[in-house]
C-alpha cells in the first residue's frame, strides 16, 4: 500500500521500487488483486524546497479500466511555510472527471496553521469522489498548554445533478490540554461537532456531538487518570436522540520495586427522549510491571448485559527487540445455553536487521537517552530513562519512549551528529554525539545526560515583612539575579513582571545566588538574606526567593524658614577701611534664599543687598550689623553681630591682599542631556582689586575645560555632575566654588 499524492494511492499484492535522492524521487508499484491488474508510478524533480512531479495510476480488468494522470508542485517560499498543489484528470471507462487539490501549512515550533481546498469530480476514480470542500486547522503549543481547532465544510454532488441529493457536511473540533503546574496533573477537554444534511434539511439532518473532559497524572508515587465522555447522535428528521456516556477511573501505585495500575470503565447507551438505558458495560483492568525489567502482566474483566469476559496477558521481553506475549481469554454468554468459551495465544515479536550485501541499503541509529546518575556514562538500573525527548540527526527527528529508547528511520550511510532536545529541566546534554553509519548497519549507543537542577524563585514585595512569600504578595520585575559558580563564572537573568526568575539546567557544583543592587528599586530593604549558597548535586531543584520592601520616603516639613548667617573680613577692622561681609553661609532647608538685606548702622533700614557686601565704618567702636534673608516661600530670618571697629589706620591698600569670592549661575535651571548649558561666573567678586582669570572644570577630573567668565557646555548623558569654578585676582589670590548640576 502506498500513497503517491493527495489524490492517488494504490494497494495491491505485488512489488514496489522506490528511489529517494536529493534532487529526484521515483516510485513504481505493480501487482494484482483478484482479477484486476494494478500499476502506479511517480517521478518528482527538484529539491524538497521546490519540486514538480508527474503521477500515473492504472487499474484494469477484462471489462473495465480506471486511470488517473496527475501533476504536482511543492514549494517552501519561507522557512516553516509550505505550499502543495495538484491537478488531475481521471478516467472511469468512458466517463471522465477532473480533480484539484491545494494545501498550505505554516509549521513553527509553537504554532501550526494549515488550510486546504479541493474539488473532485463525480467520476474521478480516486478517493473523495464527487466532493468539494475547504478545511482549516491550527494548533498552539507551549510547555504547559496545547490548543487545537479544526473546521471543515464539504459538499457532494459536484456537478449539481438534479436527480442526486446534495450532501453537506460541516465539522468542528476543539481540543485543549493543559499542565498549569510543572510536573503536576494534566487537564484535557475535547469537543467535536458534525452536521450531515441534504440541501433540503427536511429530508436528512443528522448531528453528532462529542464532549469529553479528563485529568491525569502518570508521574509520582500515586498515578491516576479520570475521564468522562458524552457522545450524542441526533436525527432531526426521525426525532431520535441517543447518548453514550463513558466514565473511566484509574489509580495506581508506583514504587522503586514495581508499578501497579487499576482501571475501571463504565459505558451506557441511553435513549434521551424516553430516558431508557438501552445497553451498558463495565470493564476492569489491572496492570502489573516490576521496575527495572521489561516484563508486564495484565488482567481484564468485562461485563455486559448478558455476557462476561475475562482476559489475561503476560509479556516477557528479553531485549528491546525481542519479546513473547502469552494471552488467555474466557467468555460466557449468560443469555443463552451455550457453554463458556476459552482461548489462548502466543505471540513472538523480533525486530531483526537483515542487510542485503548485493543492494545499496540504508542504516539505522538507535539507543537510549537517560540521566547518568551513577556517572559511568552507561545505562544501568541506577539511572533514570528520559521519555518524550527529541533526538535530532542532521534534520531527522525522533522521540524517545517512556524507557528512553529511540530509533531513527532508515538513513543513508554517512556521518551524523545526534543532538538531544526537549529535555527535562533537571538534565543537560553536554554536546552532539558523532556517529559513522554504514550501509546495512544498526548502530546502538547510550546517550547519557548530566544531572542538573533548575534554580528558580521570586523577588517579592514582603508586605508583612516576615521574610516569607505569602499569597497575594506581588513581585518586583526587571530585577537582575546573578548565579555565580565557585570558579567565578556567572550567569544572570531578569525577573518577569511577577518577580519570577529561573536558571534551567544548572550543572552540579557550588554556587552563589544574589541580586544586583543597582537593579533594585530605590529604598529597597531586604527582609531575607541577601545571598544564598547552593551545593547542587543533581537532586531536587531548589527554590531561592528574595524578599524586601520599599522604605517610605523621608517626610520633609515644608515652609521652614531660612537661617541667616554671615562672616566678615578682616576680623579686626579699623575705621575708614572697607569691611567685606559674606552671607553665603545662610541656608534654607526647603527651598532657596531669594534676597539678602544688610543693615550696617542699626537704624533698621537696608543699606545693601546681595549675598555679599562691603561697608566702611567712619568711627571706631561697637557697631551692630544685621543680615535679613528671605526664602522663596516668603519666610525670613535675621541675625545680628556686634562688630568691634578699631581706630583709623588709613585706607586699605594693595598690601592687604584680600582673596576673591568665586560664584556662578547656570541656565536653564533643569537642563537635559545634550542641551547646551550657559555658565556665568560674573557674580564672582574681588574686594581689593579685580578678577583676572576664570578656570572651569566640568568633568571633575582636575583639568581646565574653559577660561572665559561666561561659557557654554553640553553634558552627554543624564546624571549628577560637579562643576568647579576657580577665580584668581590681580594679587594672585584665588577661590574655588563647586555646584552639583542635575542633568535629566
Amino acid at each position: 500500500s502506498k500513497r503517491l499524492t493527495d489524490l492517488i494511492s494504490l494497494s495491491c499484492t505485488g512489488g514496489r521500487v522506490e528511489i529517494d535522492e536529493d534532487y529526484y524521487d521515483l516510485v513504481l508499484i505493480g501487482g494484482g488483486r483478484e482479477d484486476e491488474t494494478r500499476f502506479a508510478g511517480r517521478i518528482a524533480l527538484g529539491p524538497e524546497a521546490a519540486n514538480v512531479g508527474i503521477d500515473y495510476l492504472d487499474l484494469r480488468t477484462a471489462t473495465s479500466r480506471k486511470a488517473i494522470w496527475s501533476a504536482t508542485a511543492e514549494a517552501e517560499p519561507l522557512p516553516d511555510w509550505s505550499i502543495r498543489a495538484e491537478g488531475a484528470f481521471g478516467l472511469d471507462d468512458r466517463l471522465t472527471s477532473r480533480a484539484f487539490f491545494f494545501r498550505t501549512e505554516i509549521d513553527t515550533e509553537g504554532y501550526f496553521l494549515g488550510g486546504e481546498a479541493f474539488s473532485i469530480g463525480t467520476f474521478f476514480p480516486g478517493s473523495g469522489q464527487d466532493t468539494a470542500g475547504i478545511g482549516l486547522s491550527q494548533r498552539l503549543r507551549t510547555d504547559s498548554l496545547s490548543l487545537s481547532l479544526s473546521l471543515s465544510h464539504e459538499r457532494g454532488n459536484v456537478i449539481s445533478d438534479p436527480l442526486t441529493e446534495t450532501t453537506i457536511t460541516d465539522r468542528l473540533g476543539l481540543n485543549l490540554q493543559a499542565e498549569p503546574i510543572e510536573d503536576g496533573p494534566t487537564f484535557s477537554a475535547t469537543t467535536e461537532f458534525a452536521w450531515e444534511r441534504y440541501s433540503d434539511p427536511a429530508a436528512k439532518s443528522e448531528i453528532n456531538l462529542l464532549i469529553s473532559v479528563g485529568i491525569s497524572e502518570r508521574a509520582g508515587v500515586f498515578p491516576y487518570a479520570f475521564s468522562a465522555k458524552a457522545a450524542d447522535r441526533i436525527d432531526r428528521v426521525l426525532g431520535t436522540h441517543y447518548r453514550t456516556l463513558t466514565y473511566s477511573q484509574g489509580a495506581g501505585l508506583s514504587l522503586d520495586s514495581f508499578y501497579l495500575f487499576l482501571q475501571l470503565t463504565e459505558e451506557s447507551l441511553r435513549d434521551v427522549a424516553s430516558g431508557l438505558v438501552l445497553s451498558g458495560s463495565t470493564d476492569v483492568s489491572l496492570t502489573f510491571r516490576p521496575e527495572g525489567t521489561l516484563h508486564e502482566a495484565s488482567i481484564g474483566l468485562k461485563n455486559e448485559t448478558d455476557r462476561f469476559d475475562l482476559s489475561v496477558s503476560l509479556t516477557v521481553q528479553f531485549t528491546d527487540r525481542l519479546r513473547i506475549t502469552f494471552d488467555g481469554t474466557f467468555g460466557w454468554d449468560r443469555g443463552d445455553a451455550s457453554p463458556p468459551s476459552f482461548g489462548f495465544g502466543v505471540t513472538f515479536n523480533a525486530d531483526l536487521d537483515i542487510p542485503l550485501p548485493f543492494l545499496k541499503t540504508k542504516g539505522r541509529i538507535e539507543g537510549r537517552l537517560f540521566v547518568d546518575l551513577d556517572g559511568n556514562r552507561t545505562y544501568t538500573t541506577a539511572d533514570r530513562p528520559v521519555g518524550g525527548a527529541v533526538i535530532g540527526a542532521d534534520g531527522i527527528e525522533v522521540s524517545t519512549d517512556e524507557s528512553g529508547f529511540f530509533r531513527t528511520p532508515p538513513l543513508r550511510p554517512g556521518a551524523y551528529e545526534l543532538v538531544a532536545s526537549e529535555l527535562p529541566p533537571d538534565a543537560v546534554h553536554v554536546g552532539p554525539v558523532e556517529v559513522d553509519l554504514r550501509a546495512g548497519e544498526t548502530v546502538s549507543l547510550d546517550l547519557p545526560l548530566l544531572p542538573a537542577a533548575a534554580v528558580s524563585g521570586f523577588v517579592f514585595d514582603d508586605a508583612d515583612r516576615d521574610g516569607e512569600r505569602d499569597d497575594g504578595e506581588d513581585g518586583f520585575g526587571d530585577v537582575r539575579v546573578i548565579l555565580q559558580r565557585d570558579d567565578g563564572t556567572s550567569w544572570d537573568v531578569r525577573t518577569d513582571g511577577g518577580g519570577r526568575y529561573g536558571f534551567p539546567a544548572v550543572l552540579a557544583g557550588s554556587y552563589r545566588v544574589f541580586l544586583d543592587r543597582a537593579s533594585l528599586p530605590d529604598r529597597f530593604v531586604y527582609t531575607t538574606t541577601e545571598e544564598v549558597t547552593l551545593d547542587l548535586s543533581g537532586g531536587p531543584s531548589p527554590v531561592v526567593s528574595f524578599g524586601g520592601y520599599i522604605r517610605p520616603a523621608e517626610v520633609v516639613i515644608t515652609f521652614q524658614p531660612p537661617t541667616a548667617e554671615f562672616t566678615y573680613a578682616p576680623e579686626e577692622p579699623n575705621a575708614g577701611n572697607a569691611v567685606f561681609f559674606d552671607g553665603s553661609s545662610s541656608v534654607d532647608p526647603d527651598g532657596e534664599i531669594v534676597s539678602y538685606a544688610w543693615d550696617f548702622d542699626g537704624d533698621g533700614k537696608t543699606d545693601a543687598t546681595g549675598k555679599t557686601a562691603s561697608y566702611v565704618f567712619a568711627a571706631s567702636g561697637s557697631h551692630e550689623v544685621s543680615l535679613t534673608v528671605t526664602d522663596d516661600d516668603g519666610n525670613s530670618d535675621t541675625i545680628t553681630y556686634t562688630i568691634e571697629v578699631g581706630g583709623d589706620q588709613g585706607s586699605a591698600s594693595p598690601g592687604t591682599f584680600l582673596p576673591p569670592l568665586a560664584e556662578f549661575t547656570h541656565s536653564p535651571e533643569a537642563p537635559h542631556a545634550g542641551e547646551p548649558v550657559e555658565f556665568n561666573g560674573m557674580s564672582s567678586l574681588d574686594f581689593d582689586g579685580e578678577i583676572v582669570t576664570y578656570a572651569w572644570d566640568f568633568e571633575d577630573d582636575g583639568k581646565i575645560d574653559a577660561t572665559e567668565p561666561i561659557v557654554l557646555h553640553a553634558f552627554p548623558s543624564s546624571g549628577n555632575y560637579d562643576v568647579r569654578l576657580t577665580v584668581t585676582d590681580d594679587d594672585g589670590n584665588g577661590d574655588t566654588v563647586v555646584h552639583t548640576i542635575v542633568i535629566d
